[in-house]
């Protein structure tokens, strides 16, 4: 589930934060959080995180896991590396039994926001129908998940998750097994999607279960 909020508060269980080489020589960043500020100019200091695209290091503040995620500048950025690193560091081993995670854009332009969207639904999807876990295994699942985007909530970007839920649909059906997702079960996902849509008429093919 995907929520959006107009700036970073750092109340959740864990922060992604996306910052580019300009942020970090400006030490202009995306959030107001001095403490967080002064982490992130001490490793830049030592040389433990240089922004990078690409780069994920993770760190502890104040009892919340704190992932930075270099980036490539505005004007150098390729929307597919953006995926790339915003998959790879929700990922990552220090996300992996946190359950509400916050992302911090470096850009809130229109298709950054969406391409972060897509990282979040289709970068963490994972086929477990017929998995079960261990007892000890306190790991969550992206789509167990809850991430709260710092930029205001549009229209476009509601559209963007209803295409990532489409597209996770589509990879559903065809995991899993032949004998399950047979043609009359295909007709069932159809009309459960279209029930109750305007200007939708369902056609019932003869002899059909859902009549």
């Amino acid at each position: 589930m995907i929520y959006y909020r107009s700036s970073a508060k750092f109340d959740r269980h864990a922060s992604v934060i996306l910052i580019d080489k300009d942020q970090i020589k400006s030490k202009k960043f995306a959030f107001d959080n001095r403490t967080l500020k002064g982490q992130i100019d001490a490793l830049v200091q030592s040389n433990q995180f240089t922004g990078e695209d690409g780069q994920v290091f993770p760190l502890v503040l104040d009892k919340k896991v704190i992932v930075l995620a270099g980036v490539a500048p505005s004007k150098d950025m390729s929307l597919t590396a953006l995926r790339v690193t915003v998959r790879k560091a929700l990922l990552s081993s220090s996300l992996n039994r946190v359950k509400e995670i916050e992302i911090v854009l470096h850009d809130k332009k229109d298709q950054v926001v969406k391409a972060v969207i897509e990282a979040i639904l289709i970068g963490t999807y994972v086929w477990s129908k017929y998995k079960s876990k261990a007892k000890d295994d306190k790991t969550v699942e992206g789509k167990d998940k809850k991430y709260f985007i710092a930029a205001e909530s549009k229209k476009i970007y509601e559209d963007a998750v209803k295409i990532c839920a489409g597209v996770n649909l589509t990879r559903d059906l065809v995991n899993d097994n032949a004998d399950t997702v047979t043609s009359d079960y295909i007709e069932k996902v159809i009309h459960q999607l279209v029930k109750g849509k305007k200007h939708i008429t369902w056609c019932y093919r003869r002899n059909s279960s859902l009549q």
